[in-house]
């Protein structure tokens, strides 16, 4: 009270402070608040600098901090977004913007928000990948998984295991450079990483997201109605009944056609494949979201899926 009154911290004290002291004061205070969990206080005071100095990007950022605290994210990416339209040039603020909107699942939002500071002429989503961002694909995840995108979240899941991979593989090339180079103090700590790579935060978030996905898709297989939606046929005239009786025949028809045509392309990749690896070694299978969400169904018998679910239950156990 001093200090809004008198601009000082005490009453007997004969320096006064700076304008800005009182601002950086319901700074802080604000985040104690919301340290305790007293989110309204929390608002309330950081609400009082944001009116006096609205164009401030830290005061935003806080309180979509209390906001996410007080489990409201989409006001909380609404602050982000007008901090981050206060300084476009900020990557940290733009990055903590497209956090907070996957986490309100507004996933192409999210995506268009990193466009801006990744690689022109190739996608938000390639270039992430390319530079193994696992934030971003963890969180990406999650909000699939929130939207019951089972496939596009197991695909991220998978892409964040391929990095880990990787990233061992990558450590061949630096078993010589140690010894040539006689870095024995990095060389072991690279034997200590390779000790404890997956136990890494990401790798343990993406794999607890991928097994939890993966019970849900035992529980409740994918039917080809979850990937086609059902038509009302009970309001179509006899007319209209027909023809879509005939596209749906010509559609199965096509179906038909299309799964010879994968068999014989199928056949003739392993053909391909053996004579590529022979030369260049074994190539990465390209992720497909609908083949993930139903390798269950199409690759598991029954008399494996009790065991499945036993086991992926204790490793949550594990992992937890």
């Amino acid at each position: 009270m001093s200090l809004k009154l008198n601009e000082t911290f005490k009453e007997t004290d004969e320096d006064k402070e700076t304008p800005t002291t009182l601002l950086w004061t319901y700074f802080f205070i604000a985040q104690h608040f919301d340290q305790i969990g007293q989110a309204k206080k929390a608002l309330e005071y950081i609400q009082k600098p944001i009116q006096s100095t609205p164009t401030l990007v830290e005061l935003y950022v806080v309180q979509g901090r209390i906001y996410k605290n007080a489990g409201d994210m989409k006001l909380a990416m609404n602050s982000l977004d007008e901090a981050q339209s206060l300084d476009t040039a900020d990557r940290y603020v733009n990055s903590k913007c497209a956090k907070y909107m996957l986490r309100a699942n507004m996933i192409k939002e999210a995506e268009d928000m990193c466009a801006k500071f990744t690689r022109e002429g190739v996608s938000a989503v390639d270039n992430l990948k390319e530079m193994q961002c696992m934030w971003f694909e963890t969180e990406c995840a999650a909000a699939y998984r929130r939207l019951g995108r089972w496939g596009s979240a197991l695909k991220k899941c998978h892409e964040i295991d391929r990095h880990f991979t990787e990233i061992i593989e990558d450590q061949f090339d630096f078993h010589t450079y140690c010894m040539r180079k006689m870095t024995l103090r990095a060389y072991v700590k690279l034997l200590r990483l390779e000790d404890v790579l997956r136990s890494h935060p990401f790798f343990y978030e993406a794999a607890k997201i991928a097994i939890e996905i993966y019970i849900h898709l035992h529980d409740h297989p994918l039917s080809d109605s979850d990937a086609n939606q059902q038509v009302d046929t009970e309001n179509l005239t006899p007319s209209e009944l027909k023809k879509l009786k005939n596209k749906q025949r010509k559609a199965q028809k096509k179906a038909a056609i299309e799964k010879q045509k994968e068999k014989d392309k199928a056949k003739q990749d392993v053909k391909t494949k053996n004579k590529e690896e022979e030369v260049d070694g074994p190539k990465e299978e390209e992720l497909d979201a609908d083949k993930l969400a139903r390798v269950l169904t199409s690759h598991m018998t029954s008399s494996m899926t009790s065991w499945l679910h036993d086991i992926i239950t204790q490793t949550i156990t594990y992992l937890l």
